[in-house]
């Protein structure tokens, strides 16, 4: 029926819109990715500062050695994890390369924003997909009903008596006449009671599958709602960090000049500085992933 046959493409337009999504979600993890390597070599520069500073102050009998250990401990720590993450970008490429043979390099990320609560549960596939097979379990089931109904039908017959009219004919019979009946038939069979119900069961089964499906359309807005919300407060948290790094590093800048502060010191804070500003790019990629959940199942959305 009609609604099948839509139930069937608004599936495969789901699966499509999937594996667009997939690929997308690629190219963001790699740019983030790319973010989050820069972010830790800034993070390895300042761990050798810390080193240097520290194993003077060891030298110089200032520090205990276990601050030094913790210093050296953590330059590992940030430079194994850096080449965590260069597997992660080769993996990254990987499966990019099996969903697509474009050069990653040169695709332009879309820029997602947030849709409205009516807007993705209307264009929702899945629950477009859902509502269709509901529509079609639906009819089955009436089908299934008239199947086994009783069949009832209507009989005439036209009789003309011409020359085999009786000797004796009745006052008033005519020479011509109709005769009206009806027959009502009954289907047997042992099946009926079995299908009639199987077909109620489905129809439930599938107005219920509806209903949850409404539920996880709007826990899925709810939740995603959520996350960007504590994204935003990480992102303005970054943005205060670097107002604060940004007076810091001027100022230490200007104490180096002065000779009060080592040209150290204000590296420190530039690299912090650097850190910060990245990790508000890297929180603006990750609000992009969470929006890409909800775009690849709303049709026409990407």
């Amino acid at each position: 029926s009609e609604a099948f046959r839509d139930a069937n493409v608004a599936e495969l337009k789901l699966q499509k819109r999937m594996m667009i999504g997939d690929a997308i979600s690629i190219l963001f993890n790699m740019k983030k990715t790319k973010l989050e390597q820069k972010k830790l070599q800034y993070q390895i520069k300042n761990d050798i500062i810390d080193i240097r500073q520290k194993r003077d102050s060891y030298e110089a009998g200032l520090l205990d050695s276990s601050f030094l250990d913790q210093a050296i401990l953590k330059k590992s720590q940030d430079e194994t994890a850096l080449l965590q993450l260069d597997l992660t970008m080769m993996e990254l490429d990987q499966q990019f390369a099996l969903l697509s043979d474009k050069d990653p390099e040169k695709l332009r990320l879309p820029k997602l924003k947030m849709m409205s609560k009516e807007n993705y549960s209307e264009e929702n596939l899945e629950l477009k997909r859902d509502r269709l097979r509901a529509e079609q379990s639906d009819h089955n089931q009436k089908v299934t009903w008239a199947k086994y109904l009783p069949a009832v039908s209507l009989q005439g017959q036209y009789t003309g008596l011409g020359g085999d009219a009786p000797l004796f004919q009745p006052p008033g019979m005519k020479d011509e006449y109709y005769n009206y009946g009806f027959s009502v038939s009954m289907p047997l069979d042992i099946n009926s009671f079995s299908d009639i119900e199987k077909s109620k069961v489905e129809k439930l089964r599938a107005a219920v599958e509806v209903l949850d499906r409404k539920d996880t359309v709007e826990e899925e807005y709810n939740w995603i709602h959520n996350s960007l919300g504590i994204l935003d407060k990480k992102i303005q948290l970054a943005h205060k960090d670097e107002k604060v790094y940004k007076n810091l590093y001027r100022l230490t800048k200007n104490l180096a000049q002065a000779g009060e502060k080592t040209s150290l010191d204000a590296d420190i804070m530039y690299n912090s500085l650097q850190i910060r500003k990245l990790d508000q790019q890297i929180y603006g990629i990750d609000k992009q992933i969470q929006l890409l959940k909800l775009y690849v199942r709303v049709e026409n959305a990407i």
